[in-house]
């Protein structure tokens, strides 16, 4: 083989070389581009969330909010370049709980057909102090009032559970759309743990309740969309 046919055959190992080298460094490049474009939307998605849940909290606070009644919320509310559902929620608490496991706790809600967005979220939380109670605790969701058969709940009612090894422990239940309104719904939480003593703080957020008042707590939650990412904000207060 003369020098010539050497010089093109070390020339075309050298662009298939480049080529590839080229192919990796655009890839890379495009992920880079992907991940920092995600990155972006998630964290406008969570400004769009915050941004949402503090003009609820304005308006339902504010003197003369009565045009706004108190079971309605936000559905694809426009905010900056995205938009905003919230759902404004009774919020309960029952805190430094002790008694033995498992233990219920039960409560009403309503849905009423007011707006093009009623609640229809229920979100409780548990959580626990490990350095008084090392129990690890669960959580269950029933529909109806199980108060009565805590002990042993029917199988058929429970809805939703948490029980993982985490701290606190989360039930996010969507409540199914009612055949009419408004309708009464009677939820049961059922805390579980080791048999013995056990501390913890529980809270529930659910649809609001029949005669709601103003000085009770309510809490939003407020879920920011941009483009494919979503980000969800937790609030609780008080008017």
């Amino acid at each position: 083989m003369n020098q010539k046919g050497v010089s093109i055959i070390a020339l075309a190992f050298i662009i298939v070389i480049l080529s590839f080298l080229g192919i990796i460094f655009l890839s890379l490049f495009t992920v880079g581009t992907e991940e920092s474009t995600n990155e972006y939307n998630s964290t406008r998605a969570l400004y769009i969330a915050e941004g949402g849940a503090e003009a609820a909290i304005e308006h339902l606070t504010q003197s003369g909010a009565s045009n706004w009644q108190w079971n309605d919320g936000y559905l694809d509310k426009s905010l900056g370049d995205g938009t905003v559902d919230v759902e404004v929620l009774q919020y309960e608490q029952y805190l430094s709980q002790t008694s033995n496991s498992p233990t219920c706790t039960s409560f009403t809600n309503v849905i009423i057909n007011t707006t093009t967005n009623p609640a229809r979220t229920v979100l409780v939380n548990l959580t626990w102090n490990p350095s008084v109670n090392a129990n690890n605790l669960g959580l269950e969701l029933y529909n109806a009032d199980v108060t009565g058969s805590c002990a042993s709940p029917p199988a058929g009612n429970r809805v939703a559970t948490s029980t993982t090894s985490n701290n606190p422990e989360v039930i996010r239940y969507r409540i199914p759309e009612p055949g009419s309104f408004p309708t009464t719904y009677t939820y049961t939480v059922r805390v579980l743990g080791n048999t013995g003593s056990a501390s913890y703080d529980l809270t529930f957020s659910h649809p609001d309740e029949s005669g709601f008042g103003s000085s009770d707590w309510r809490s939003l939650i407020a879920l920011g969309k941009m483009k494919d990412a979503k980000r969800e904000v937790f609030t609780a207060f008080r008017k």
